[in-house]
């Protein structure tokens, strides 16, 4: 007769086997496994084009970071971040003179990859209304939300990419756009305030 030790591994050993089966046997696993896949192949890909156009790997590891939250999914979200690279290929206004060539030099990393395909994806992505330098409010413009899932495909499938996790909605984005307002309206009361505390110091 086992002992209850032996019962105890027996056990255990048979339930680990079928939770591993059971998982592996889940279409969520196989789409887990393809979007770290796709997820691994775009990273290795911008630091790539990072290296290529000599820009802040540091810069672009929050941005892969902050890949995580994005409400467009995580995939599209690192295409988003190669396509606003493509539109703005530099760190700083001074080397505005070298886009064209700097462009041509990621498609080249990006394996032909059409130009125009990323900055229309770029446009039909849309943004959230925020601040500019000045506390004034910049409206946000509401994706296209099929164009923007095409452009996202279109890329995905000439970076051979096995998996896209497009989470974009219409609304997904009220939702968010409306936080995006409500912190405008917070930032703008938070400036006025500073800015008062500031003349009422230059005028004692």
């Amino acid at each position: 007769m086992k002992t209850f030790e032996e019962k105890l591994t027996e056990a255990r050993t048979n339930n680990l086997g079928a939770i591993t089966t059971t998982r592996l046997r889940s279409d969520i696993a196989i789409n887990d496994a393809l979007r770290r896949e796709s997820i691994k192949a775009l990273t290795a890909k911008l630091e790539d084009v990072y290296d290529a156009l000599n820009l802040d790997h540091d810069m672009l590891h929050r941005k892969i970071a902050a890949s995580r939250r994005s409400e467009y999914g995580r995939v599209p979200a690192l295409i988003n971040i190669i396509a606003a690279t493509y539109a703005w290929p530099i760190a700083d206004n001074s080397r505005a003179s070298d886009i064209t060539a700097l462009q041509e030099d990621m498609l080249d990393e990006l394996e032909g990859l059409d130009g125009d395909v990323l900055l229309d994806l770029k446009e039909a992505k849309g943004y959230h209304s925020f601040l500019d330098e000045t506390f004034e409010t910049v409206d946000g413009i509401e994706p296209d939300y099929k164009e923007y899932e095409y452009f996202v495909l279109t890329v995905a499938d000439a970076l051979q990419l096995p998996f896209v996790d497009n989470k974009i909605t219409e609304q997904l984005w009220h939702k968010n756009e409306n936080k995006a307002l409500a912190k405008i309206s917070i930032d703008q009361e938070q400036a006025a305030d500073a800015l008062a505390r500031h003349q009422d110091l230059l005028a004692s």
